[in-house]
């Protein structure tokens, strides 16, 4: 029960070593599979609140387009190349019968704050999180819960803690599934953006990628609309989430971030199973709440944990520092993505030495065509080769056994294995028309 994890171990610290103020609760929310555009689009009502209480960081990419490599940066503190953990999609690595190793060798945020009197409690939504691949290190309750019932949960470990240990600092990572795949947007929000009831019960869970994928340009309309109703949805689920943190009526940190974005027909792609283009890796940014310090325009998620602990005022050295050269990598099966600005963004190859385009995304936002100018790319063939020399080389291999039949499923159930016929049957119950 996750009530029993917080009841545990009272007492502790409670205060910064470094400024003997309270040390602030921390909320890290994630929502998975959201494009930094997204927000822009739909209306977010709870997210623009906490913009407006905060800093929204104009360029933040996610360290690597997919959750595994990329949710293992943000809560190690290290890039795709350091921590090593930058292995194909699961439907490739199913295809050659190997699964994934775990990663128990990098300090998590999670054990910092824990080891400084922290309760640490993660609420997770996408199912390749109850994996045992390191996640859970650092964390005194670690437990998957839908998008509906993350609130509800937290809310009761809240009450918990006000009743047997209300002044521990309590840091939670809660981490949406929000408009990943499978999308069945809530019949309101279908309805302001257009979705059609038969779009909602395409599968027995909703719109897949592969109904875009087919190649009927209705889907494919029908699916970004879909992506975008889910979107707000799941923005109330956000605004819920930060009120129950709220009611504690401690200092509170709120990070809010995703751990990759998505294609939506860009490159005649859709989903985020390959490539680096801004799509994938231009994700949402915002701080807000107490003890806010200077955040860069510029910056990496893999950059939070740095963040975090300096804003809170506990020591830490993190590989990846809010202090570095502002520098944006995005790793993927070997190719990289590099930006120093946010605007102009080089992306190498899977051979990581050939230079495939130069892109400038303010005036071409969908990378439809390579630039010829020679200025940015040499900052960028500069930046790339600072980032190369700083970053270590570090592989991890994949497992030579295949990945077991409850991965497989969760896997699935996320479009990662790719189509399954059991897809194709709708909900004799949901099918109902409205």
């Amino acid at each position: 029960m996750l009530a029993a994890g917080v009841l545990c171990a009272c007492g502790g610290n409670t205060t910064s070593p470094l400024t003997g103020e309270p040390l602030p609760d921390v909320a890290i929310i994630v929502v998975d599979t959201l494009r930094a555009d997204a927000v822009v689009r739909a209306e977010t009502p709870g997210i623009d609140d906490i913009a407006q209480k905060g800093i929204r960081v104009p360029f933040a990419w996610s360290p690597s387009t997919w959750t595994a490599p990329s949710t293992l940066s943000l809560m190690t503190g290290t890039h795709v190349r350091d921590h090593g953990w930058d292995l194909p999609f699961p439907r490739f690595m199913a295809q050659a019968g190997l699964s994934y190793p775990s990663v128990d060798d990098r300090t998590t945020l999670a054990e910092v704050l824990t080891t400084h009197g922290y309760r640490t409690i993660g609420l997770f939504a996408n199912p390749l999180l109850s994996r045992n691949l390191g996640w859970e290190r650092g964390y005194g309750d670690w437990q998957q819960e839908h998008d509906s019932s993350m609130a509800r949960t937290l809310r009761r470990s809240v009450r918990y803690m006000k009743q047997f240990d209300p002044n521990r600092p309590l840091m939670v990572y809660l981490h949406l599934l929000g408009p990943h795949q499978p999308i069945r947007p809530s019949r309101q929000a279908a309805r302001r953006w257009g979705v059609r009831s038969e779009t909602r019960h395409l599968s027995r869970k909703g719109i897949r990628i592969e109904h875009a994928v087919a190649g009927r340009r209705d889907n494919q309309d029908q699916y970004v609309r879909a992506y975008h109703a889910q979107v707000e949805d799941t923005d109330s689920k956000v605004g819920e989430l930060v009120q129950v943190m709220k009611r504690r009526g401690r200092p509170l940190l709120v990070v809010l971030t995703s751990d990759h974005g998505e294609l939506l027909g860009e490159h005649d792609s859709w989903g985020h199973e390959t490539s680096v283009w801004n799509a994938l890796t231009h994700v949402p940014l915002i701080v807000s709440g107490d003890g806010l310090i200077p955040i860069p325009e510029v910056m990496t998620t893999a950059a939070i944990p740095d963040y975090i602990t300096k804003a809170v005022g506990i020591p830490h050295q993190w590989p990846v520092s809010i202090d570095d050269q502002p520098v944006l990598v995005s790793q993927r099966d070997g190719a990289v993505a590099v930006s120093g600005d946010g605007r102009y963004r080089g992306i190498w190859d899977t051979d990581g030495a050939t230079l495939t385009g130069v892109y400038d995304i303010v005036m071409d936002p969908d990378e439809a065509m390579a630039i010829p100018d020679f200025a940015p790319r040499a900052v960028l063939q500069m930046h790339r080769s600072h980032w190369l020399a700083e970053t270590p080389n570090n592989v991890r291999d994949a497992l030579d056994e295949a990945l077991d039949d409850e991965t497989r499923s969760l896997l699935e159930e996320l479009g990662y294995m790719g189509h399954t016929e059991a897809d194709d049957a709708t909900d004799p119950v949901e099918a109902v028309p409205e």
